[in-house]
């Protein structure tokens, strides 16, 4: 006896361009197949070889910084290799992760590991 063929109908959805790159973005990184919501974003501080201190944000800390180190990452970063990765720190959401990071590039280097260190306390 021959097994039924059956046929599945798909709705295709065609995104919008802003939503199809927010497709792509979260694509490309490992959490792809969990839902964006759940998604952590970091906020990094790399300290150069010329002593000054990058600020970034990402998905995934440990790629970045390699990306960085591989002269891949930032412009900055290529003219500036990295030393270290002095700091890290997790955020709900791409837009709390933006927001700390703003706060924290407006900031002298000597006040940038002060506000690592605040973040950390819960002050800011």
């Amino acid at each position: 006896m021959k097994p039924e063929r059956t046929s599945v109908v798909a709705q295709v959805v065609v995104p919008s361009r802003r939503a199809a790159a927010r497709i792509v973005t979260s694509a490309s990184t490992s959490c792809a197949e969990a839902a964006v919501s759940t998604c952590l974003w970091w906020v990094y501080l790399i300290e150069c070889r010329n002593g000054a201190i990058y600020t970034g944000i990402t998905r995934e800390v440990a790629a970045r910084y390699k990306q960085h180190v591989a002269g891949k990452g930032a412009k900055y970063t290529r003219m500036n290799p990295p030393v270290r990765l002095i700091w890290s720190r997790q955020f709900q959401s791409r837009r709390a992760a933006a927001q700390a990071e703003v706060a924290i590039k407006r900031l002298p280097a000597k006040q940038k590991l002060q506000a690592a260190i605040a973040f950390e306390a819960g002050l800011m």
